[in-house]
């Protein structure tokens, strides 16, 4: 991972609302004939979170401000979990471990990368969230997961095994507004301005 990271979590539960954005970048250039030329410059959206807080009590106020300064604004990332995309499990169910297919053995290979439910890798799974299956059942020892979110079986499976996996998950996301804005409105409540965060790669 990335030098500047640091594995804290945002402190979602003092935001007052939470806007999740899905940006790609394409290129489009309109031919003479009429027809569009479109390119893709991105493999994937980026992910984008406005985070509106409005009044405060002081003392959220006080954390906010302090987890800005900590990281140095947009310098270091952290962990954030995503309000709309934070499981593989579909919305209102439990996490299980066929939730998504990792991939099939071969008899010789150890490592599977994590991924969500629209196939992107995730490298900061909730290790306690986590479920494994292979063939079908789930098992609960025999692997580990590296820190850059990969999981190596200590025992490769059996070939024609399908690895599957379930587990709730963060984003690595940075500051994207170099200054965060706090005025004192009574004695015990203030007003912080909006935070922008953006999706960072690891």
């Amino acid at each position: 991972m990335t030098q500047n990271f640091d594995n804290v979590v945002f402190p979602s539960r003092l935001a007052f609302s939470i806007d999740s954005v899905a940006e790609v970048r394409v290129d489009i250039t309109r031919l003479a004939s009429g027809y569009e030329q479109r390119n893709t410059r991105w493999s994937q959206p980026r992910r984008k979170y406005i985070v509106a807080l409005g009044q405060r009590p002081i003392a959220e106020a006080q954390e906010l401000l302090a987890f800005f300064e900590a990281r140095n604004g947009p310098l270091r990332s952290f962990k954030f979990r995503d309000p709309m995309h934070n499981s593989t499990a579909v919305a209102g169910a439990s996490v299980s471990a066929n939730n998504v297919n990792l991939g099939l053995g071969d008899g010789q290979k150890t490592d599977f990368e994590l991924r969500d439910r629209n196939g992107r890798r995730v490298m900061l799974p909730v290790l306690t969230s986590l479920k494994i299956g292979v063939g079908g059942a789930e098992i609960t020892t025999g692997y580990m997961v590296l820190p850059d979110g990969t999981l190596r079986f200590g025992t490769p499976p059996n070939s024609g095994s399908l690895v599957t996996a379930g587990f709730e998950f963060f984003i690595a996301v940075r500051f994207e507004n170099d200054q965060l804005i706090a005025s004192r409105t009574t004695m015990d409540t203030a007003s912080i301005s909006d935070i922008n965060l953006v999706e960072v790669h690891l």
